[in-house]
């Protein structure tokens, strides 16, 4: 699943860092750094860059 392309929403952006829905897994995730400009309702895509289920973190990079 990490090279994988996936399908994610824009819920939220706070300095440079958005919260992203993925919409064929029902879960939250996160983009950190990226450039551009993103706005919530728009539709992405994104890869899985770390996952850990233990600190609930699942970060994302958009492609």
């Amino acid at each position: 699943m990490q090279d994988e392309p996936l399908k994610g929403l824009v819920l939220d952006i706070q300095n440079k860092k958005a919260k992203v829905y993925l919409i064929d897994y029902n879960i939250t995730g996160e983009v950190i750094g990226f450039k551009g400009n993103l706005n919530p309702g728009e539709e992405i895509t994104v890869k899985v860059e770390k996952v850990n289920p233990h600190l609930e973190i699942l970060r994302l990079k958009i492609v």
